[in-house]
């Protein structure tokens, strides 16, 4: 009877653990990284924008912010754009009107790429 049980407890352990390893291979919402994050810098064209450029250029408001279930918010020169994102891992997809962005989440900072080249960068961080 004891050797039935100790069988019985080692297979729940090892589909528990089974079941654990698959599941973090899939891409999910990143409920992990919601809140608001504001924009610290730009770069494009070879120039990086640092905060105080981006109030000169009247965007110093810009922020994305990351909810529940996917949904994303960008704030964007008073223009407010809704859309979804997905976190793999350390990256992250934002897509808004049928574009996506590819980024990469570091701590409080996700850096996003507007284009495939990789010329151009916002960094947001998590205030």
């Amino acid at each position: 009877m004891r050797k039935i049980l100790l069988v019985v407890l080692m297979l729940v352990l090892t589909l528990t653990l089974t079941t654990a390893c698959v599941n973090n291979n899939k891409t999910d919402t990143g409920a992990g990284l919601t809140g608001k994050y504001s924009i610290v810098s730009i770069t494009a064209e070879g120039e990086t924008h640092d905060a105080a450029a981006l109030e000169a250029f009247g965007m110093a408001g810009t922020f994305i912010e990351f909810l529940d279930g996917g949904k994303v918010n960008y704030f964007f020169v008073n223009e407010n754009l809704e859309g979804t994102f997905k976190v793999d891992g350390s990256s992250v997809t934002v897509t808004i009107d049928g574009d996506s962005m590819t980024g990469k989440i570091d701590g409080n900072r996700i850096t996003l790429n507007p284009s495939d080249d990789d010329e151009g960068a916002m960094i947001f961080e998590k205030k």
